[in-house]
């Protein structure tokens, strides 16, 4: 069994943005701290081969560790899951067996003892109707301006195959089916003579063998392929005259004019010359103001491109110099 699971580990990456620029934060000690678990409950036995783990909240908490094992942590024969991540909710889909999992909470000060494990065991059954797929990628909502999108969900050991279906709309009942395959694998990209329009769509995946099939889970997806517009340029104004030190940049943000109105993020260039040939910086950010340190007097330049959340770009903003005295 051991060679079928799988162990997934992820870094805290996006955990350590949340906190970056920060000089003085308090963080709170989670050594005395126990996490609850909550679900599945202590000693379940079902034929569910997909589970959601949850367990309650700890303040102050940045991460959460999840582990889960077979067939138990006295006598470990695999490591089937050990994963970190920042919510309190974790979905998996399983073999049968017997499995023991646990978590404990983390913050960059610290980390809790794991919680007293659960133990969760799997009978086999080869009904489906009763079995629900975990879909992986793209997430529900997912905003792209990839026409030809792929997708991925997990496996369940007693299914032959797997319905992939895309829908117009995000009603499922009421959409249009504008693509439906039938596969033995657990992903796929859809094929370049299927590609998608801008629009809204819901797609699904459910599970089949020779004597059931399982419900259809569903998420929703947004194609957006329209640029945002440019911003307009308001400070350091064009050709003023400033002084060294602290300055800062401003710009006005046109609305979003794409099928699915997103978060923006701009990127601010700034260059040490007119000519816009020695970068001094560039610089990533979801407001319409930076504040950047100038020390050396001369001319400057600076511009902004703008990207929604689909990964469109703008056009470059007009291109303003200013000069430091």
């Amino acid at each position: 069994m051991g060679s079928s699971m799988f162990r997934i580990f992820t870094g805290l990456a996006s955990l350590l943005l949340i906190l970056s620029g920060c000089q003085d934060f308090f963080v709170r000690d989670l050594t005395g701290d126990t996490v609850v678990l909550s679900s599945p409950a202590n000693g379940t036995q079902t034929v569910a081969l997909s589970h959601q783990f949850t367990w309650e909240e700890i303040k102050g908490a940045e991460y959460y560790n999840l582990e889960i094992v077979t067939p138990d942590f006295g006598a470990i024969q695999s490591y089937v899951l050990d994963t970190t991540i920042s919510s309190t909710r974790f979905s998996q889909t399983l073999f049968p067996g017997t499995y023991q999992w646990r978590v404990k909470a983390g913050n960059f000060g610290g980390e809790t003892q794991f919680s007293q494990p659960f133990t969760l065991i799997i009978d086999t059954s080869s009904d489906l109707s009763n079995q629900v797929v975990v879909l992986n990628s793209p997430f529900s909502g997912f905003v792209t301006n990839d026409s030809t999108p792929s997708f991925s969900w997990q496996t369940i050991f007693i299914a032959d195959s797997y319905v992939f279906t895309l829908k117009s709309g995000t009603v499922w009942n009421s959409g249009i089916v504008i693509y439906s395959d039938t596969l033995l694998a657990t992903s796929m990209a859809l094929p370049a003579i299927n590609a998608l329009p801008e629009g809204k769509y819901t797609w699904g995946v459910k599970a089949m063998n020779a004597i059931s099939s399982s419900s259809y889970t569903i998420r929703n997806l947004h194609i957006d392929r329209t640029d945002p517009p440019a911003v307009s340029l308001q400070s350091p104004s064009n050709f003023s005259l400033l002084s060294t030190g602290i300055l800062n940049f401003n710009w006005n943000r046109p609305a979003d004019v794409g099928t699915q109105p997103s978060n923006r993020a701009d990127s601010v260039y700034v260059y040490s010359d007119t000519t816009l040939t020695n970068l001094f910086s560039r610089s990533g950010t979801s407001t319409t103001s930076i504040a950047l340190t100038l020390t050396n007097p001369g001319w400057y330049r600076w511009y902004v491109i703008s990207f929604d959340q689909a990964g469109n770009a703008s056009d470059t903003s007009q291109k303003f110099k200013f000069q430091l005295n």
